[in-house]
This record gives structure tokens, sequence and C-alpha cells, in this order.
């Protein structure tokens, strides 16, 4: 069962940062490399305005905002399809990379384009915080809560969220604001998470748990349960 809170509850996050998950022209475009590859990523434009919003709000609080973004090295070396042994079927038949630092397919989409001083964390697996310093930077923010948009849900979303709980954070995903391939698959990875890593809840209950702003500033942290900034 999915955590949705009642409208009474009024819950507050603790020390919460925003991660954007791989919302790349590539996987996004209707004329980009996945689509080409015959792949489409179900309700992806759906959940472009609603990551804006979570981001807006993010930006006016000053609260963290963390992207990450698939990039290979240019030569490939680095590209899971070119690995000896057995490998996925999402790999099979593709020995180049899609996403290198020249092609256009690696950048974040416009609307969700990281503005001067936020952070992109460029990763070569489907974690975002596997052989990246993702961990380093949210230590260093104090972040203690993730909130987790993006896509693809049941891919790196979901790989994201689990090293995330494995490090102690709380996971917050958003429902409407992650998506996948296949929609009975995105039900089922929500539902997977809900029950092992952390809490699913829309980006409403998401924007009342971050709480007032402070004496009407925009940018003001909001306070925790525990008293902190």
């Amino acid at each position: 069962m999915l955590h949705r809170l009642p409208r009474s509850v009024q819950a507050v996050l603790d020390r919460p940062a925003l991660l954007v998950v791989d919302m790349q022209q590539g996987f996004l475009s209707e004329d980009g490399a996945y689509a080409r590859m015959g792949r489409r990523v179900s309700g992806g434009s759906a959940v472009v305005p609603v990551v804006r919003r979570l981001l807006q709000e993010f930006r006016e609080r000053g609260l963290p905002r963390y992207f990450t973004a698939f990039r290979y090295r240019e030569d490939g070396s680095d590209y899971p399809g070119r690995l000896p042994g057995i490998l996925p079927k999402a790999y099979l038949g593709r020995s180049d990379p899609i996403f290198t630092p020249s092609s256009p397919a690696t950048a974040i989409v416009p609307e969700l384009a990281p503005l001067e001083g936020e952070e992109v964390v460029y990763k070569h697996r489907y974690s975002g915080f596997f052989e990246t310093d993702l961990g380093e930077r949210l230590a260093r923010s104090g972040v203690r809560t993730l909130v987790t948009t993006g896509i693809l849900s049941h891919v790196c979303v979901s790989a994201t969220a689990v090293d995330a709980f494995s490090r102690g954070l709380s996971v917050v995903l958003v429902r409407d604001a992650t998506a996948g391939t296949n929609p009975s698959i995105h039900e089922a990875t929500l539902r997977n998470l809900a029950d092992t890593v952390g809490v699913v809840w829309d980006h409403d209950e998401v924007l009342r748990s971050l709480g007032p702003r402070k004496d009407g500033d925009p940018t003001a942290r909001p306070t925790n349960r525990k008293g902190g900034p």
C-alpha cells in the first residue's frame, strides 16, 4: 500500500533535497535517441511540469537541488554494452553509447535546465551514487531526506532510491513526478519501493510537507520537527 498523507496530517520533511533523475533529451524528446530505438517513456511529457513545479518551490526556498544524468566517455570505454559476459536486454546489439559529452541527447530538457550553481552529477550506471560523489555532496549540504523524481522509475530512480536508503537517507518518491516505460511496471515499482525503501507521495503532499516559510521570506528554509533549519 502506498503511503498517502491524509489532508489533516502535516508532516514536515527533515533537511530535504530535491533529486531530478535523468530528465534528458535522449529519453524525452519526441525525436530523441530513445524514441528512434522504438522505446517511449510512458507519461514522460506529463512528468516535466510537475518536476518543474517542485524545482520552482525548492529554488524559492533555497533548498538543495541536484540532477543526475547519464554521460559516458566519448570513446565509450565505460559503456556497459561493451562489457564482457552476459548482457541485459537493454544493451544487446548496442555497442555505442547514446549519452556522450558531445551528444545533444545528454542535455537535460530545457524546461528543467539547471540554473547556475545547481549541481549535475554525471553517471555511467543506473544508480546516481555508483562511482559518483553524490553521497558526499548530500552530506556536505546536511541533507537527510531525498525527494526523488525523474525517469525511469523501474531502473535509475529505483536504483538510486535503494542506494539512498542504504546510506541512511530518508527517501520520498514522487509518484506524479516519475515515469517509466510501462504503466503497470511503474506502479509495481512504486509499490515495492513504498514497502522497502521509503514513502511514495504525490507532489502536492511534498509541497505541504515542506512546511511554512519563515516570516514570509521566499528563500527561507522551513523549520523541521527537530528544530533545525
